[in-house]
Protein backbone atom coordinates (compact mmCIF):
# COMPACT_ATOMS: atom_id res chain seq x y z
CA UNK A 1 0.00 0.00 0.00
CA UNK A 2 2.79 2.18 0.87
CA UNK A 3 4.48 1.99 -2.38
CA UNK A 4 1.63 2.18 -4.47
CA UNK A 5 1.45 5.87 -2.23
CA UNK A 6 5.29 6.87 -3.45
CA UNK A 7 4.70 6.23 -7.07
CA UNK A 8 1.53 7.98 -6.78
CA UNK A 9 3.55 10.47 -5.11
CA UNK A 10 6.27 10.24 -7.54
CA UNK A 11 3.88 11.02 -10.36
CA UNK A 12 2.25 13.65 -9.25
CA UNK A 13 5.36 15.43 -8.31
CA UNK A 14 6.75 14.37 -11.64
CA UNK A 15 3.74 16.59 -12.96
CA UNK A 16 4.40 19.13 -10.45
CA UNK A 17 8.10 19.39 -11.61
CA UNK A 18 7.30 19.29 -15.20
CA UNK A 19 5.22 22.18 -14.79
CA UNK A 20 7.83 24.29 -13.16
CA UNK A 21 10.38 23.65 -15.61
CA UNK A 22 8.17 23.78 -18.75
CA UNK A 23 5.40 26.29 -18.37
CA UNK A 24 6.06 28.59 -15.46
CA UNK A 25 10.15 29.50 -15.61
CA UNK A 26 9.82 29.87 -19.54
CA UNK A 27 6.54 32.20 -19.04
CA UNK A 28 8.74 34.05 -16.43
CA UNK A 29 11.38 34.31 -18.19
CA UNK A 30 9.69 35.28 -21.44
CA UNK A 31 7.92 38.07 -19.34
CA UNK A 32 11.59 39.22 -17.70
CA UNK A 33 13.29 39.60 -20.89
CA UNK A 34 10.26 41.52 -22.68
CA UNK A 35 10.09 43.93 -20.13
CA UNK A 36 14.26 44.04 -19.92
CA UNK A 37 14.25 44.66 -23.58
CA UNK A 38 16.67 42.02 -24.34
CA UNK A 39 17.26 38.55 -22.67
CA UNK A 40 18.63 38.19 -18.87
CA UNK A 41 19.45 35.49 -17.29
CA UNK A 42 18.67 35.01 -14.08
CA UNK A 43 20.89 34.70 -10.86
CA UNK A 44 19.62 31.19 -10.03
CA UNK A 45 20.12 29.74 -13.53
CA UNK A 46 24.07 31.03 -13.40
CA UNK A 47 26.85 28.47 -12.06
CA UNK A 48 28.38 31.07 -9.60
CA UNK A 49 28.49 35.52 -10.60
CA UNK A 50 30.29 38.21 -9.47
CA UNK A 51 29.46 41.54 -8.33
CA UNK A 52 29.79 43.24 -11.80
CA UNK A 53 27.15 40.76 -13.64
CA UNK A 54 24.36 40.74 -10.72
CA UNK A 55 25.02 44.75 -11.11
CA UNK A 56 24.58 44.56 -15.00
CA UNK A 57 21.45 41.99 -14.49
CA UNK A 58 19.82 44.93 -12.57
CA UNK A 59 20.43 47.42 -14.60
CA UNK A 60 19.60 45.32 -17.50
CA UNK A 61 16.02 44.58 -15.42
CA UNK A 62 15.39 48.09 -14.71
CA UNK A 63 12.75 48.61 -11.82
CA UNK A 64 9.91 47.06 -13.48
CA UNK A 65 12.11 43.58 -14.15
CA UNK A 66 13.44 43.69 -10.80
CA UNK A 67 9.96 43.88 -9.53
CA UNK A 68 9.16 40.71 -11.88
CA UNK A 69 12.28 39.03 -10.72
CA UNK A 70 11.26 39.61 -6.97
CA UNK A 71 7.75 38.00 -7.82
CA UNK A 72 9.54 34.96 -9.47
CA UNK A 73 11.80 34.41 -6.23
CA UNK A 74 10.08 35.28 -3.62
CA UNK A 75 6.51 32.81 -4.68
CA UNK A 76 7.28 30.49 -7.49
CA UNK A 77 10.91 29.31 -6.56
CA UNK A 78 9.78 28.80 -3.07
CA UNK A 79 7.51 26.34 -3.66
CA UNK A 80 10.13 24.72 -6.70
CA UNK A 81 12.68 23.45 -4.00
CA UNK A 82 9.82 21.48 -2.22
CA UNK A 83 8.56 19.69 -5.37
CA UNK A 84 11.73 18.97 -6.68
CA UNK A 85 13.43 18.03 -3.08
CA UNK A 86 10.42 15.83 -2.26
CA UNK A 87 10.66 14.21 -5.85
CA UNK A 88 14.16 13.44 -5.72
CA UNK A 89 13.75 12.02 -2.04
CA UNK A 90 11.31 9.45 -3.15
CA UNK A 91 13.04 8.69 -6.29
CA UNK A 92 16.39 8.19 -4.04
CA UNK A 93 14.48 6.17 -1.54
CA UNK A 94 13.30 3.88 -4.60
CA UNK A 95 16.46 3.12 -6.02
CA UNK A 96 18.39 2.82 -3.34
CA UNK A 97 19.58 -0.65 -2.43
CA UNK A 98 19.51 0.18 1.60
CA UNK A 99 16.00 1.94 1.79
CA UNK A 100 17.38 3.40 4.97
CA UNK A 101 20.79 4.85 3.71
CA UNK A 102 20.76 8.20 4.46
CA UNK A 103 21.78 8.95 0.90
CA UNK A 104 18.15 10.28 0.03
CA UNK A 105 18.21 13.16 2.29
CA UNK A 106 20.47 14.42 -0.30
CA UNK A 107 18.18 16.17 -2.19
CA UNK A 108 17.48 18.33 1.36
CA UNK A 109 20.83 19.67 1.32
CA UNK A 110 20.68 20.69 -2.25
CA UNK A 111 16.93 22.55 -0.78
CA UNK A 112 18.55 24.42 1.98
CA UNK A 113 21.26 25.66 -0.73
CA UNK A 114 18.44 27.06 -2.70
CA UNK A 115 16.32 28.81 -0.26
CA UNK A 116 19.70 30.56 0.55
CA UNK A 117 20.50 31.84 -2.48
CA UNK A 118 16.24 32.78 -3.04
CA UNK A 119 16.78 34.53 0.51
CA UNK A 120 20.42 36.29 -0.39
CA UNK A 121 19.06 36.90 -3.94
CA UNK A 122 15.62 38.69 -2.41
CA UNK A 123 18.01 40.60 0.05
CA UNK A 124 19.82 41.86 -3.19
CA UNK A 125 16.91 43.17 -4.97
CA UNK A 126 15.78 44.80 -1.83
CA UNK A 127 19.19 46.45 -1.12
CA UNK A 128 19.86 47.21 -5.11
CA UNK A 129 21.70 49.32 -5.51
CA UNK A 130 23.30 49.30 -2.25
CA UNK A 131 24.83 45.92 -2.28
CA UNK A 132 28.08 44.74 -1.37
CA UNK A 133 30.40 41.98 -2.65
CA UNK A 134 30.57 39.86 -0.30
CA UNK A 135 26.51 39.95 -0.36
CA UNK A 136 26.96 38.49 -3.75
CA UNK A 137 29.77 35.88 -2.76
CA UNK A 138 27.53 34.49 -0.25
CA UNK A 139 24.39 34.56 -2.94
CA UNK A 140 27.23 32.94 -5.56
CA UNK A 141 28.72 30.58 -3.10
CA UNK A 142 25.29 29.45 -2.01
CA UNK A 143 24.02 28.54 -6.41
CA UNK A 144 27.13 27.14 -7.13
CA UNK A 145 26.29 24.77 -3.76
CA UNK A 146 22.99 24.36 -4.77
CA UNK A 147 24.05 23.17 -7.80
CA UNK A 148 26.66 20.97 -6.82
CA UNK A 149 23.70 19.37 -4.93
CA UNK A 150 21.64 18.89 -8.05
CA UNK A 151 24.33 16.77 -10.08
CA UNK A 152 25.64 14.92 -7.01
CA UNK A 153 21.73 13.91 -6.63
CA UNK A 154 20.95 13.25 -10.09
CA UNK A 155 24.34 11.49 -10.49
CA UNK A 156 23.46 9.36 -7.34
CA UNK A 157 20.20 8.31 -9.16
CA UNK A 158 21.52 7.08 -12.63
CA UNK A 159 24.45 4.95 -10.42
CA UNK A 160 21.82 3.06 -8.16
CA UNK A 161 19.21 2.71 -11.55
CA UNK A 162 22.83 1.32 -13.60
CA UNK A 163 23.36 -0.97 -10.21
CA UNK A 164 19.70 -1.89 -9.99
CA UNK A 165 19.54 -2.76 -13.96
CA UNK A 166 22.75 -4.64 -13.64
CA UNK A 167 21.23 -6.99 -10.74
CA UNK A 168 18.74 -7.39 -12.60
CA UNK A 169 20.11 -8.70 -15.36
CA UNK A 170 22.22 -10.88 -14.04
CA UNK A 171 19.49 -12.92 -12.05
Amino acid sequence: MIKRYRYLSIIVLTALFCLFIMYLFPLNQAELNSVSGEEVKSLDSRLSYSFVDVKSVFDTMGEQGRDIYFYITSVIDMIYPVVYGVLFMLILGTVLLNRRSLLRFMPFITVVFDYAENINTLTLLNRYPEITEAMVQRGSLFTMLKWCGVLLTLGTVVVFVIIRIVRRVKR
